[in-house]
């Protein structure tokens, strides 16, 4: 893979899609899993599958956010409807979900970026 920002990003977004994938409702509620897996492996309990999210079902426990973005970036986060209208939010051909940011629109100076 190629050094630079781009990797950067791309290792970035990938990390946050993973901990959100692993679970979308907040710090506090995965901290309390992790928290649950230390004493599981300290009690020899065994491990099982709680959420399961892929496929087509992917999208389905996603939080979108579609408010101001936090760190004032040039970027326009939008909702599920709207992602999926936009061709920003799919299931490929494979079963894979994809998410990925407007790059192909020509955006006048001041405007922001779909995502």
């Amino acid at each position: 893979m190629p050094a630079g920002p781009a990797f950067t990003i791309f290792s970035l977004f990938t990390l946050l899609v993973s901990v959100v994938a692993v679970h979308p409702t907040g710090r506090a509620s995965l901290a309390r899993r992790h928290a649950h897996v230390a004493e599981a492996r300290n009690n020899g309990e065994k491990f099982y599958l709680e959420d399961n999210y892929e496929g087509n079902n992917f999208f389905d426990m996603f939080n979108f956010y579609s408010d101001a973005d936090p760190t004032h970036g040039l970027v326009d986060y939008v909702p599920r409807e709207e992602a999926a209208s936009r061709n920003l939010t799919f299931i490929n051909e494979f079963g894979q979900a994809v998410m990925r940011i407007d790059k192909d629109s020509h955006l006048e100076q001041g405007e922001f970026r779909k995502s």
